[in-house]
């Protein structure tokens, strides 16, 4: 019998690993804005990934991050996001 399931247990298992999101959050990802699990600091940098994907980062975005991050962290967030 085939494990459909083996693929996303190791994207799981090596998110967790890498960046240290727990199990819950991957599943949350799509719905990051409504979902309990993710901390203010943790949706702030979730909002600036998605802004650099749509090439358009406002200035409520860097709003946002300013609250949870020092400059010097957003420049890192901007680069590994």
């Amino acid at each position: 019998r085939e494990d459909r399931e083996a693929p996303l247990r190791l994207f799981v298992g090596t998110a967790e690993a890498v960046v240290g999101a727990r199990t819950e959050q991957i599943e949350d990802l799509f719905f990051w804005r409504e979902s309990p699990r993710f901390t203010d600091a943790e949706c702030a940098a979730l909002a600036l990934t998605e802004a650099m994907m749509h090439g358009n980062v406002s200035d409520d975005v860097y709003a946002g991050l300013a609250k949870h991050f020092a400059p010097s962290e957003i420049i890192e967030l901007a680069l590994t996001a």
